[in-house]
């Protein structure tokens, strides 16, 4: 008997019934007996000496999806436990449906049975209620993080405008800066050629805006903070903004170490704390953007996002690091908190990665059948892996488990 008919058997099931596959935080699990409560909330008023009553339609009914599910495989133990842990887990998260699609619920009941003389599956009676859209609480998530990134930058903004002081000092002093600008500047339009989505004219221009007026926007802090806010603003791929803000760190850490040096004068030192507070405010402006372009970015795997967050969590850290601003510090620090927590909140109903070895080669297209029943998915495992010759797949590759 194969294990489905012993399931089936099991559960009292007939063998021929439609067996479903399910998804809930990224947890798969079938069902063989699905069922939804639905309808219409009604008040009915019965009155005397009336014979019909008067209904009152309120609304429609909220949705409860019922599903008698099991797990399989060698593997049991881990599956039962990672699906109890799911529907333990509070929030609203995505149910995928293989007939509705995706759904956005909260786990209402989880009963979990075993039968000792089956030992490869455990039986559950999932319960499920509509929460909603599930886009709709991730756009609110979206939403929060990209005004704290704005505050962020207005913050640091703020504090480089501030701090900056060209005008009481001598020629020496607003020279140097307006070098340091166009040093920048040039770095800006070096790294243009691997940018690989950004709108080149956008980008070029705000950059060039900034190369034009270099001698000027160095004695007015807050029209040169202006200008290059609207030069990190004209990005708008996340491997782009997360490119920018690599290149300018070189630059913040070596100025911050020349900056805790110290200068031998007044003039000196005031050089040196303009050129640490300009990169200062140059990479929160880039590593701004790029926490709210990277919030909004759709992953592929969990693996994927994660990384992206961990990534981008240090790079903003960077930037605390320095900040001296108790506003500009505080602004950073939520900016960062909520970037994290935008992209995890997505990337609990993602697919994981995981690594296969191939003992013989295969063409991809029998691969993506074989690994997903969908032969049009060879082209996301070449894709992925780099794969020369998508005719003879062989070795280890990484693949999304789904």
């Amino acid at each position: 008997m194969g294990i489905f008919a012993q399931v089936a058997s099991a559960l009292g099931a007939p063998g021929e019934k439609k067996r479903q596959r399910f998804k809930y935080r990224g947890v798969q699990f079938d069902g063989i007996d699905v069922g939804l409560d639905t309808g219409r909330d009604v008040v009915v008023h019965e009155f005397r000496q009336r014979d019909e009553p008067y209904v009152e339609d309120m609304r429609r009914s909220t949705r409860r999806y019922k599903i008698r599910a099991f797990v399989t495989g060698s593997d049991v133990a881990v599956q039962k436990v990672a699906l109890v842990n799911a529907c333990e887990m509070g929030g609203i998260a995505t149910l995928v449906h293989p007939e509705l699609g995706n759904l956005s619920v909260v786990c209402e009941t989880c009963s979990m049975s075993e039968d000792s003389s089956v030992k490869s599956y455990v039986e559950f009676e999932l319960g499920f209620v509509d929460a909603g859209s599930v886009y709709k609480a991730a756009a609110s998530k979206l939403s929060k993080m990209q005004a704290l990134a704005a505050s962020f930058r207005q913050t640091t903004r703020e504090f480089y405008a501030m701090r900056t002081q060209v005008m009481a000092l001598n020629r020496k002093v607003q020279r140097l800066l307006t070098g340091s600008i166009e040093e920048r500047m040039t770095a800006m339009l070096e790294i243009m050629g691997s940018l690989t989505g950004t709108d080149l004219d956008a980008f070029i221009y705000a950059v060039g805006v900034i190369a034009d007026t270099a001698e000027t926007l160095s004695g007015d802090a807050d029209t040169l903070s202006s200008t290059w806010d609207t030069g990190a603003q004209s990005l708008s791929e996340p491997v782009d903004a997360r490119r920018v803000s690599t290149t300018l760190s070189a630059g913040l850490i070596q100025t911050q170490a020349a900056l805790a040096a110290g200068g031998d004068t007044a003039t000196d030192q005031q050089i040196l704390v303009n050129a640490a507070i300009l990169d200062q405010m140059l990479y929160a402006l880039a590593v701004a953007r790029a926490a709210e372009l990277t919030a909004g970015q759709q992953f592929a795997s969990y693996e994927e996002a994660v990384a992206a967050a961990q990534a981008l969590g240090d790079e903003m850290a960077l930037a605390e690091h320095y900040l001296t601003d108790p506003a500009a510090y505080n602004a950073a620090v939520e900016a960062r908190a909520s970037m994290v927590e935008a992209i995890l909140h997505e990337a609990m109903d993602l697919p994981h990665q995981q690594t296969i070895i191939l003992s013989s080669r295969r063409p991809a297209l029998v691969l993506a059948s074989e690994l997903y029943d969908d032969a049009e998915r060879a082209a996301e495992i070449v894709l992925r892996n780099g794969i020369a010759d998508p005719g003879a797949v062989a070795g280890e590759i990484v693949v999304l488990t789904e």
